[in-house]
């Protein structure tokens, strides 16, 4: 599946730089990149929560906090998880 890059609706204000990580993120520990930025994490792309704690753990550090793995079960798409952590990022 080719990767969704569009920048329709709410997407458009994802800050590209976010979702690349994040979307590099879910490579490493996926495996593979067969997914959109807009697949949610758990139904569409069929991982588990073990992977959760990795891919949060990297995308701490690349932020330089601790984060919540809350906060990636409320935001399970690449540009839900890239909207969220903008926050953090600003501060970096």
């Amino acid at each position: 599946m080719a990767q969704d890059t569009s920048t329709a609706g709410s997407d458009a204000h994802v800050d590209g730089d976010l979702s690349a990580m994040v979307r590099q993120a879910w490579e490493a520990a996926l495996g593979h990149a067969d997914f959109g930025d807009d697949d949610d994490f758990f139904t569409v792309v069929g991982a588990h929560s073990v992977l959760v704690a990795r891919i949060m753990g990297q995308l701490g550090k690349a932020v330089r906090t601790r984060l919540s793995l809350r906060l990636f079960f409320d935001n399970a798409t690449v540009n839900e998880l890239a909207r969220a952590l903008s926050g953090f990022a600003a501060t970096r």
